[in-house]
């Protein structure tokens, strides 16, 4: 009976001290967490440039750009190319970094820019195409002429 107890109170107190460390831990987490904001991701140029080019290969590949859209997007990749090999010589710096980022983002803006005016590119291919199949009636003292406009 006695070894009953005694195994009965053992157990307990294992219980109870390992209860106190969990809520010692949760504590300290909780502090952690508080005092230390979590870091934004890591800005990767590497990927930025891939994922860019890979939008304007699908963007000449759906029809979604123009030659001179496209032509314009690949200048603007290769400023940036060259600039990045520009900095990366001497080692990357912080502000490099940040006009780095900002070029890639600004650059994925038009790329998205100019994927996605389907609207107005076919809206504009539609009015040329209405003003192409009209016909045009000139008159002269020679009689009248019809000229036949588009296909």
């Amino acid at each position: 009976m006695l070894k009953k107890i005694i195994t009965t109170g053992v157990a307990a107190l294992g219980l109870i001290l390992s209860m106190q460390a969990s809520a010692h831990q949760s504590h300290n987490d909780r502090d952690h967490n508080r005092y230390h904001k979590p870091t934004k991701p890591v800005f990767s140029v590497n990927k930025a440039q891939a994922l860019q080019a890979r939008l304007i290969s699908n963007g000449v590949k759906n029809r979604s750009l123009t030659r001179y859209e496209e032509k314009r997007l690949l200048q603007e990749q290769k400023e940036v190319a060259n600039l990045e090999h520009k900095y990366r010589r001497g080692g990357l710096k912080k502000w490099e970094r940040n006009t780095l980022e900002k070029r890639l983002k600004s650059a994925y803006k038009r790329i998205k820019s100019y994927t996605s005016n389907h609207e107005y590119r076919q809206a504009r291919h539609q009015k040329q195409s209405r003003h192409h199949n009209k016909t045009s009636r000139h008159t002269s003292s020679h009689g009248s002429l019809t000229l036949w406009i588009g296909k």
